[in-house]
């Protein structure tokens, strides 16, 4: 799974989205995990996407929309930092402590959230920052309930 993941994200695979998307949705229609009303993805470092061309978990969202017909809501917003990757477990709190919000230039943002059940996915879970971050972003714009899944655990 690394080396998907390593392969997707770094080395430009982005056909695997579909891999992936089609794992997400094969989870939620075996009923492994409760009915969500939407689904949003874990918002990528703005130099990343830079670097990439593309947000790698947007592009599987767009699949899970497009080819599973999953309702995403793309609502999270992320601010430049450094990279979680390469900071210890305290560090990667720190470092995403009020660079994730909701998005604030669409209107209808807050209400795809507020009194939503979500699942947040991300790619990968190393020390849960990421994932506790977004879920505390979600949960102050109003979100009933808030369930992560991740392609993959370091």
């Amino acid at each position: 799974m690394r080396d998907l993941v390593r392969a997707y994200k770094f080395g430009g695979r982005t056909a695997l989205a579909r891999l992936f998307a089609g794992q997400i949705a094969s989870r939620l229609r075996a009923g492994s995990l409760p009915a969500f009303t939407v689904i949003v993805p874990a918002p990528a470092r703005p130099a990343g996407v830079r670097r990439r061309g593309y947000d790698h978990m947007q592009l599987i969202a767009a699949v899970l929309r497009r080819h599973h017909g999953l309702p995403v809501a793309n609502v999270l917003r992320r601010r430049s930092g450094r990279e979680q990757k390469v900071l210890d477990y305290q560090q990667r709190a720190r470092n995403l402590d009020g660079r994730l919000s909701v998005a604030r230039r669409r209107a209808a943002a807050t209400s795809e959230v507020a009194g939503r059940r979500i699942l947040l996915i991300d790619d990968v879970f190393t020390t849960g920052a990421t994932i506790n971050e977004c879920a505390r972003v979600l949960a102050a714009a109003g979100a009933s309930e808030i369930w992560s899944l991740t392609l993959a655990r370091d």
